[in-house]
């Protein structure tokens, strides 16, 4: 609305410069000395032209925003690295984990994999469980069963790789399975 209320006033002001006596003697010259410069402003500040006023136009402003006390604490972009470093690693622990089994490449492959997952899920939850939208109860709820369901998958698998014979093995064991 401020938008369209600022065009009709500056259209409006064009129409009127452009309709003035004084300035249409300059139009038709190829070109424009220093006197006529003089003129010309004269001309202009003789127009009723509008100015913006405040509440026309709207504060814009390229500094931080206050952000409440929890959020302005974290560093997203560090995560964010991080987040990618590890998807970037993913790509090597895999395949190094079956290719040269050992309880290291194992460990490292579990720990990969559930912090990837966590940090997927905890996304999912941050912008579909928000408090705005399920109650500030509801919200923490749903983060505390994202480090539950993290934290019970990483000793399952912590298990299997100490009492079993590992992810890698108990994988080729599934994929060796023939259905009937």
């Amino acid at each position: 609305m401020a938008f369209s209320t600022l065009s009709k006033n500056a259209f409006k002001s064009l129409r009127e410069i452009n309709n003035s006596a004084s300035l249409l003697k300059f139009s038709t010259q190829s070109h424009i000395r220093p006197s006529h410069i003089s003129q010309m402003s004269k001309a202009l500040t003789s127009q009723n032209v509008t100015t913006l006023t405040p509440t026309l136009a709207r504060h814009f402003s390229a500094t931080s925003v206050n952000l409440s006390p929890d959020h302005a604490k974290s560093d997203h972009t560090t995560l964010w690295t991080i987040e990618r470093f590890l998807s970037a690693g993913l790509l090597a622990v895999i395949p190094a984990a079956y290719l040269v089994p050992s309880a290291g490449l194992e460990y490292a492959l579990v720990l990969s994999i559930v912090m990837h997952s966590h940090w997927g899920i905890e996304a999912l939850v941050v912008d579909y469980a928000r408090a705005e939208v399920v109650g500030a109860a509801v919200a923490k709820v749903t983060h505390l069963g994202v480090y539950i369901l993290s934290i019970i998958t990483l000793a399952g698998l912590m298990n299997l790789i100490l009492n079993g014979g590992g992810i890698v093995d108990g994988t080729k064991k599934l994929w060796a399975l023939k259905s009937k």
